[in-house]
């Protein structure tokens, strides 16, 4: 495993962009993509809504923490906004006016994800002419810091049968951004910052961690996707595997001793 000073291997997924697709692409293959001021707002309007979800407990080293909290899995943003609004008049309203930012958005993260696909190594499945594409989504929130284990999150079996067509997806939901660790094929732990526009596209085996608040006020909220090229969701299952310092997946360095994200923000 290859070591690091605490700040050497963070990346800022706009203003390292560079660095972020020559250093970790080169190991995970990943890519961001800025969304368009529409499909912001429409990011942005889920945020009025939050206070009427019903978290569910996810994750979180003792119960009464409730440090990781998720809303179930949808097949499209439309349907988790249908049960995120929980109003009949409201969601019709919201559907009005962003029908045509949910298709944009659909479309990104299917071009996004195809790039990804024709990227892959000469020894994965022959390039596919007209793929099948969906996906789920996650509204997660973090309660407490909470420095998540890493992580895959498809089962080994899933993986072997489906890897090259499994695919994840993470975007914020507010201003505050998202922090997310990434672990390279050599082991070495990536602290990344998704700032709020963007989002992050990273192929299914890919181990990462998430859990790290930037504001304590808002829980981070974000989006978590899984994408599927050729297999609907059905046909599969989100099932974590999980690793320790002792399987070579130490934590990016000095992690749990820097009390404030926020100060990998300050230029």
């Amino acid at each position: 495993m290859t070591s690091a000073k605490p700040y050497e291997n963070f990346i800022h997924c706009r203003k390292d962009e560079r660095s972020f697709e020559t250093i970790v692409k080169g190991h995970v293959k990943g890519c961001s993509v800025e969304l368009d001021v529409d499909v912001q707002r429409l990011l942005a309007s889920i945020c009025a809504f939050h206070n009427k979800i019903k978290w569910k407990r996810i994750g979180g080293p003792r119960e009464g923490e409730m440090v990781y909290v998720a809303y179930p899995e949808h097949e499209t943003l439309f349907s988790a906004a249908r049960d995120i609004i929980n109003n009949v008049n409201k969601y019709k309203a919201w559907t009005a006016k962003y029908r045509e930012c949910c298709r944009r958005f659909d479309a990104v993260c299917e071009q996004s994800v195809l790039a990804l696909d024709k990227a892959a190594p000469a020894l994965d499945p022959p390039k596919r002419t007209h793929p099948w594409f969906g996906y789920t989504v996650s509204v997660l929130r973090t309660k407490t810091p909470y420095i998540q284990r890493a992580h895959r999150d498809f089962s080994k079996q899933k993986l072997q049968l489906h890897g090259p067509d499994l695919f994840l997806g993470f975007t914020p939901l507010t201003a505050d951004g998202m922090f997310l660790q990434v672990w390279t094929l050599d082991k070495t732990a990536y602290l990344l910052f998704i700032p709020f526009g963007m989002l992050l596209f990273l192929p299914g085996d890919t181990v990462h961690a998430g859990g790290l608040l930037s504001n304590h006020t808002t829980g981070n909220l974000r989006l978590h996707f899984y994408f599927y090229l050729n297999i609907h969701a059905k046909d599969t299952e989100e099932k974590n595997e999980y690793f320790d310092v002792k399987d070579g997946y130490d934590h990016f360095a000095g992690l749990s001793t820097i009390k404030d994200l926020s100060d990998f923000l300050v230029d």
